[in-house]
């Protein structure tokens, strides 16, 4: 029997993840509008973010049931509001989540 992850666990991983990235690196990129991941078949949580200047530049870190993270840098259409992976990186441990992070923000 599946059962799936409370809120409170969600935004548990999501504030993890964020504490993981780090303070001065979410300043450098310019962090913001934070947005926990739901539980899927795939992926037990995650955070989505914005960074730089555009809305239209996103970070999306989920935490995978082998507990690795899968990080992607995504563009999204401005007239559309499609999404389209510029970049993504499998089998990312925590200690390589700040500099990933950074590389993926200066990313254009």
């Amino acid at each position: 029997m599946t059962t799936k992850t409370d809120n409170t666990t969600l935004i548990y991983y999501a504030n993890t993840i964020k504490q993981q990235i780090g303070l001065m690196t979410m300043m450098a990129v310019g962090g913001r509008d934070f947005r926990a991941l739901p539980e899927t078949d795939t992926q037990r949580g995650g955070l989505r973010f914005t960074v730089n200047r555009s809305r239209l530049t996103q970070i999306v870190v989920r935490l995978m049931w082998n507990d690795t993270y899968t990080v992607e840098f995504v563009k999204v259409n401005s007239r559309t509001g499609a999404e389209r992976v510029v970049k993504s990186y499998d089998e990312t441990f925590c200690d390589q989540l700040s500099d990933l992070v950074y590389d993926l923000s200066c990313t254009r």
